[in-house]
């Protein structure tokens, strides 16, 4: 079976696309039939098609150019992974940085696919009350076929595979909690400051402190200003240290060795409470389906000079396929203001434990 349909039978204007159908059928896993049926023969130059289809590039809305780009990256991407994979299918795994980078280039593609879509669906729905000829939107069955591009990209970001790694560089109390995971984010930042100050720092930063912190917690979870709801991590008071919010709530404190490394846990996905959590409790849920599980630390390291090097990663597990499933939208949608609050949490511990005593 082979179907081959002009691009301008989906949106007019742009000729530069082919949708292929033949190539779903010849692969063998979910993801592949997923990503196979969003590829689309992109050319690596706009003008030979637009001479060959005699269509000029003003004509070609930059918003379907951006899906071009975009959907061409996840095309690459998606086969070199999977040849990748079966050329290591028979051996074990000869590199494990090597497979790390393989599983960041899917939370980045899946990032990249899912905003795309969400800007699409938003631009097409506005398109089909009003088309938006500035993006070259001219009528409502361009913004209809924007509209279903963007759905497809959101579907083919939620879809894309999130494989299980392993930690890799200087062992870490982390690594008791959560050593195999399938999303983390690691970030770090210079402090002119001791491992003491920056340790305290660590300790008594408060969320008024964090800037955007209210902003994106806010947007994660909304609430009422007159809401007596208790005090989350995603609702904290602005003058209390945002880790003593945290395990005042659903967090629980997994290891802490002054002037070293701070580990905090708490359950993303439970299909029950689990009242009294403690620290071998939490690494005995890996072997219980229907959990997502959830750590973060904070670890310092001296550099020398009066400088410490401050680390945070964040590291998820899920404990069976429907968790993932799950917890990878949610993840993929959240990323990038997870990472922003990450950053912005290190400034202020810098800003902080910089402040002359």
């Amino acid at each position: 079976l082979s179907v081959s349909a002009p691009y301008t039978q989906l949106l007019p204007y742009a000729r530069i696309w082919r949708f292929r159908v033949s190539e779903v059928l010849e692969k063998s896993s979910p993801a592949s039939r997923i990503a196979g049926t969003l590829r689309f023969a992109y050319a690596p130059s706009i003008d030979p098609p637009c001479i060959r289809h005699r269509c000029r590039r003003a004509d070609v809305s930059p918003l379907l150019l951006a899906y071009g780009r975009v959907l061409s990256i996840a095309s690459h991407g998606h086969r070199a992974f999977w040849n990748h994979r079966s050329a290591s299918r028979g051996a074990f795994q000869q590199s494990t940085a090597g497979a790390i980078l393989d599983a960041e280039m899917w939370d980045l593609i899946g990032v990249a696919l899912v905003y795309a879509g969400l800007l699409g669906l938003a631009s097409g729905s506005l398109s089909l009350l009003r088309p938006l000829r500035f993006l070259r939107i001219r009528s409502r069955r361009a913004a209809s076929g924007v509209v279903f591009v963007g759905a497809a990209l959101v579907l083919a970001g939620f879809a894309l595979p999130a494989p299980v790694r392993e930690a890799v560089g200087e062992p870490q109390r982390l690594d008791d909690f959560i050593a195999a995971f399938q999303f983390n984010e690691v970030h770090s930042i210079r402090v002119r400051a001791s491992k003491r100050r920056t340790f305290e720092a660590i300790e008594r930063v408060t969320a008024e402190e964090i800037r955007f912190f209210r902003t994106l917690t806010w947007i994660r979870s909304p609430r009422r200003p007159w809401s007596r709801e208790g005090k989350t991590v995603l609702a904290p008071p602005a003058v209390q240290p945002i880790l003593d919010v945290a395990l005042a709530s659903d967090f629980i404190l997994l290891a802490r060795e002054p002037d070293s490394e701070t580990v905090i846990g708490t359950l993303v996905i439970t299909p029950r409470p689990l009242p009294n959590l403690r620290p071998e409790g939490f690494v005995q849920i890996d072997h219980q389906a229907g959990y997502a599980k959830a750590a973060l630390n904070f670890r310092l390291e001296d550099l020398g000079g009066g400088w410490t090097s401050l680390t945070t990663e964040t590291r998820v597990f899920a404990t069976d396929a429907a968790s993932l499933r799950r917890f990878r939208a949610y993840w993929r949608v959240i990323y990038p203001g997870s990472a922003l609050i990450r950053r912005m949490w290190l400034q202020a511990i810098k800003k902080r434990a910089e402040v002359p005593a």
